[in-house]
């Protein structure tokens, strides 16, 4: 199954001249056209959606489909190889698309020796985010976390860890 046939509630865009159109839309998310191999494989075959903000969009398919890819791209960690990629009206990559972009990855990389606020304090100040302070009890708070600030990984479950790099990943970007 491919990519562009596992993409479920989002909004397809047009061919053509209107996916020229794709960086001022006004959707949260959107890709027009979006092509990437990697040697001879296929990861991405002119895939073109967007995704408005406040909707639930799912990504479904099988692994090698292209997902992780389509993230990749729109986080701007990997250029495309055809197609343009924009993250709140803005070319991915860019400052402004990275602030409104928030990725976790598959298998968050905490650091053993950090308590779960560390964590938060050094996305915060790494990313300068501004009353990094407050939005991280506010996130600590949504997340269950609260209790546990003074916990190092190790002493977390694997659910709870996930719950911290979620924490860290909204902490310098979209909501």
């Amino acid at each position: 199954m491919s990519l562009r046939a596992s993409l479920r509630t989002a909004r397809r865009l047009p061919d053509g001249d209107q996916q020229r159109q794709v960086l001022s839309s006004g959707a949260a998310i959107e890709f027009a056209g979006l092509e990437k191999r990697w040697g001879e494989t296929v990861a991405l075959a002119g895939v073109s959606f967007s995704c408005e903000a406040g909707s639930v969009t799912a990504l479904i398919g099988p692994n090698g489909a292209g997902k992780s890819t389509l993230f990749l791209a729109a986080a701007g960690l990997i250029v495309a190889d055809a197609g343009r990629v924009g993250v709140g009206g803005h070319p991915a990559g860019t400052p402004a698309a990275q602030r409104g972009l928030s990725l976790m990855p598959e298998q968050p990389d905490l650091y053993p020796g950090v308590s779960v606020w560390e964590h938060a304090a050094f996305i915060g100040l790494l990313y300068q985010v501004s009353e990094w302070q407050a939005r991280a009890e506010q996130l600590l708070e949504r997340f269950g976390l609260t209790d546990r600030r003074d916990a190092l990984p190790h002493a977390l479950s694997q659910g709870l860890r996930r719950r911290l790099a979620l924490v860290m990943a909204l902490l310098h970007g979209a909501d």
